[in-house]
């Protein structure tokens, strides 16, 4: 989203080097040169005090009103920054700018409505006025005003049509809506505009991603990022393209720009990072960054490190550790953030070893299965639950994590599950924990049973699914889970799948017990769930 228009400022006064007691009016404009020399050295509290010395002399002194409102503003004492803009807007009510700023004040203390009415003013007074367009439309679509905020920018571009931001800002929230081909041709429309801009290509590149169209999509991005070598965002979803597709060798390499995006911490320690040289001997801190999925899914990287002949320490999330106890790949496991610097030599993110390791299709490392559940969690859910054998048991999942940016296109609902739910020889159990659970708690999922009282970490979900005959899954940890513990998993993506599950195949390299079934139309699960019921019935057949 571009960011909103920061405060405009007056023209410059005529300088004063003097003071001259004769004069009010000069010494004014004495002590406003004064505060704006102060403000440029940044001694803000001083300026504010020689504005102010400036206004008490001149007390109709516009432009040292409205700079003094701008200071108070930025330093973010908007209160007085508001009553200096009131100041400066009944001194002259036809000056669009002092609208515009107490605009962005009201909007940056949750004065919304007031701060809508302030643009407009600004709007109606300077019909060209970019900013007040721009700041107007981001400002209706963070209040989830979709429709206001394409007006805004449709009004923006047709009255200033060279104005660059406003193409950005129009074909961003047409991707986010969902209407990719306007979005498409805006952004085709600010590239003639100005052909040298990085992030028009950039956009329009996410746009041809979200429409599957992955070679236009790579040819905008790496023009984005021939224009702009440093354009991170764009590299790390080139990476993602790759890695669907199959190009591993360049997937992992541009996915290491990951850790130049506000969205991903790299660790901060005094031991280097490892970057796959020799280290023979010396201890290696492998790291979880990112979510219990991806955890699960990468932790069989460990058994190569062990050919290193080197002490490894895996760190990961805590509810992960009882069951990654089964790996025999590393020295010790230790919960997140637990390891401190003086106790390895190198460190290396977990996701990281793909790359270091060089790792192409051919080449994953899928022994299955990899993880097995602890035999104390075994005993506990064999004393505490008894599946009836005399039916097929099947765990399933239909939705994700809601932190996760596209859960509304991975997850689906349980209403998809009643055709299978409701044969005789078949039992439905939830692998979900309580708060989605909630959604079954009524007579129209009653064949749908909630095991969630049983599950307090993964070990008790891998003890479960051991259990079971049959996972359904949509693109969630529990997916990997299965995987990783050679279960029979139906995994059900969609349209757009995420890249580890690649396209047009109903296999995974990574897990051999998997088949997937994916989404033939933007947003239609019955489809799906359609089929996963048939591969169910051959099974049972068989």
């Amino acid at each position: 989203m571009p960011n909103i228009k920061k405060n405009y400022s007056s023209k410059k006064t005529k300088k004063s080097t003097s003071k001259n007691s004769n004069n009010p009016n000069n010494d004014a404009i004495f002590y406003f040169n004064i505060a704006q020399r102060l403000k440029k050295d940044r001694k803000y509290n001083e300026a504010i005090e020689n504005y102010k010395k400036a206004i008490q002399l001149k007390p109709n002194y516009l432009e040292a009103i409205f700079y003094l409102a701008n200071l108070l503003q930025q330093m973010g004492q908007y209160v007085n920054a508001i009553k200096f803009y009131k100041i400066a807007i009944q001194l002259n009510p036809n000056i669009p700018e002092p609208y515009f700023n107490m605009g962005n004040v009201l909007h940056a203390i949750g004065k919304f409505d007031s701060a809508i009415n302030c643009y407009q003013i600004a709007i109606k007074i300077k019909p060209t006025f970019t900013f007040a367009y721009l700041n107007l439309g981001l400002l209706f679509e963070k209040l989830d005003r979709p429709l206001d905020a394409i007006e805004c920018f449709q009004k923006l571009i047709t009255r200033t049509p060279e104005f660059e931001e406003g193409y950005n800002a129009l074909g961003l929230i047409l991707n986010k809506l969902g209407r990719l081909e306007e979005s498409e041709n805006i952004f085709n429309k600010a590239i003639k505009i100005n052909p040298n801009t990085p992030k028009f290509y950039g956009n329009l590149a996410n746009v041809l991603q979200k429409k599957s169209e992955y070679s236009k999509s790579l040819i905008h991005y790496n023009k984005a990022i021939e224009l702009e070598p440093r354009y991170y965002e764009a590299i790390f979803s080139r990476s993602l393209i790759y890695l669907l597709t199959g190009n591993f060798e360049k997937g992992w390499q541009d996915y290491e720009q990951r850790w130049n995006l506000p969205t991903f911490n790299m660790r901060k320690y005094s031991k280097p990072l490892w970057n796959g040289q020799q280290i023979k001997n010396k201890t290696l801190l492998v790291w979880a960054e990112q979510g219990f999925g991806d955890t699960i899914h990468f932790c069989r990287y460990l058994s190569l490190l062990k050919k290193q002949n080197i002490k490894l320490i895996f760190e990961c999330q805590p509810q992960l550790i009882d069951l990654l106890q089964t790996l025999s790949t590393y020295d010790e496991i230790r919960p997140k953030k637990s390891v401190s610097d003086n106790e390895f030599d190198y460190h290396i993110p977990l996701l990281s070893l793909p790359a270091i390791l060089k790792t192409n299709l051919k080449s994953i490392p899928c022994s299955s299965p990899y993880l097995q559940v602890p035999g104390s969690y075994q005993q506990k859910i064999v004393n505490k639950l008894q599946f009836n054998k005399n039916l097929t048991n099947i765990g399933i999942v239909w939705s994700g994590n809601i932190k996760n940016k596209n859960d509304i296109n991975r997850s689906c609902h349980p209403k998809y599950f009643s055709t299978l739910g409701k044969q005789e020889n078949i039992k439905l159990y939830s692998l979900h924990l309580s708060k989605e659970n909630e959604i079954i708690h009524n007579s129209e999922f009653n064949f749908i049973q909630d095991l969630s009282a049983h599950i307090n970490n993964f070990a008790d979900t891998a003890a479960i699914i051991e259990k079971l005959d049959i996972i359904i899954s949509v693109d969630t940890a529990v997916a990997h889970l299965a995987g990783a513990l050679a279960k029979k998993v139906l995994l059900i993506i969609p349209y757009q799948p995420e890249w580890r599950w690649m396209l047009d195949r109903n296999d995974s390299p990574w897990y051999p017990t998997m088949k997937i079934f994916r989404q033939k139309i933007f947003g239609e699960w019955q489809q799906v769930l359609d089929d996963v019921y048939k591969e169910i019935e051959k099974t049972l057949k068989k």
